[in-house]
């Protein structure tokens, strides 16, 4: 989005590895610690309104929790022209009806508002033809080899336990 000329704008807990090149790619950071505690989630809301109101922005887009939490409130202190987008994983559903109901008390029109379901459409991959030994055939394995995969960002600082899964795969393997 940088690239094509808008404004981008990444707002963060903390530090991370990745923000010298964000920068370097024209994307604006802002650090903003998230207190766990009652006191510390109202100085978030405050300082992310201010944050909002100074930079008018057109769309936050608000992913986990917590930052729903802080950034749906602060955008009810926002201009109204502010849009939210709201990216919604498995069980946070319980937390985005709460924070719902902020828009009902600033009175959101809900013509306005638009669900995005899970942008998998399960029912589309059950259509495509399965071929369990397809892979085993693009990597020259017998049909006998057992294929263990996982899914994920193989990034260390990410913390996501890949080292246990490697580990594990040994161990199975030896």
């Amino acid at each position: 989005l940088a690239k094509r000329g808008h404004d981008v704008h990444l707002l963060v807990p903390g530090e991370h590895t990745d923000f010298a090149a964000m920068r370097a790619g024209g994307i604006r950071v802002h650090v903003m610690p998230f207190s766990p505690t009652f006191f510390g989630r109202a100085e978030s809301v405050a300082r992310l309104t201010r944050l909002l109101r100074a930079e008018r922005f057109e769309i936050v887009h608000l992913n986990l929790a917590r930052a729903r939490l802080v950034g749906r409130l602060a955008a009810t202190l926002a201009p109204e022209s502010l849009r939210v987008v709201s990216t919604i994983r498995g069980l946070e559903a319980r937390y985005e009806r709460w924070t719902n109901r902020f828009d009902d008390a600033r009175g959101v029109d809900a013509a306005r508002i638009e669900r995005i379901p899970n942008a998998i459409d399960l029912e589309a991959l059950d259509r495509i033809p399965h071929d369990r030994h397809r892979l085993h055939r693009e990597l020259g394995l017998s049909l006998e080899t057992k294929l263990i995969g996982m899914v994920a960002f193989f990034r260390p600082h990410l913390l996501k336990g890949h080292r246990v899964f490697f580990d594990a795969a040994k161990m199975l393997a030896d």
